[in-house]
């Protein structure tokens, strides 16, 4: 299994309407490293696997994969949970993304996210890497912006030391 520096994680449920601005804001990250991203269908039934598939070669002209996957066997939706889980279980990243399908990423949220990590790495004497748990938080921005206004003030305003926290 070849790794990659960040796996992307998008569960999708009934996403067609968001998968285009989702999909292009990660086309346009700033980030230069080795990505994929996955992105998991939890039983759509209007197109959005078909869409997000159709996306397969934009990727892979940047240099960086996607891979699109589904439970056939579900006889329903699963829940973006399970579809995480799934998705992190086949993904080869060093790091990963988790991306909501209805939200866009700013250009330089992974470069950032990325050098922010990569600092906390821990390298021994004998040049071994090792990595602390940690979770790497970003700020959002909200469209149309009085949607959920406490929320984002919130967020927005955690101190630095909870959004690079070691777990």
């Amino acid at each position: 299994m070849e790794q990659v520096d960040i796996s992307i994680i998008v569960p999708m449920f009934n996403a067609a309407k968001w998968v285009s601005k989702c999909f292009n804001s990660i086309l346009e990250q700033t980030f230069e490293g080795s990505l994929e991203v996955i992105a998991w269908d939890d039983h759509s039934d209007d197109g959005t696997r078909e869409l997000a598939e159709s996306y397969v070669t934009k990727f892979r002209a940047k240099g960086w994969s996607l891979v699109v996957s589904y439970n056939p066997e579900a006889k329903s939706p699963e829940g973006p949970g399970i579809a995480r889980n799934r998705a992190t279980k086949i993904a080869k990243g060093t790091y990963f993304a988790l991306q909501d399908v209805d939200d866009e990423m700013f250009q330089n949220r992974l470069k950032m996210q990325f050098d922010a990590a990569d600092e906390l790495k821990q390298v021994s004497t004998d040049g071994a890497e090792s990595f602390k748990n940690v979770m790497i938080g970003t700020q959002i921005k909200r469209d149309p912006e009085d949607s959920t206004i406490r929320y984002t003030r919130w967020l927005n305003t955690l101190s630095d030391q909870l959004l690079g926290q070691a777990f």
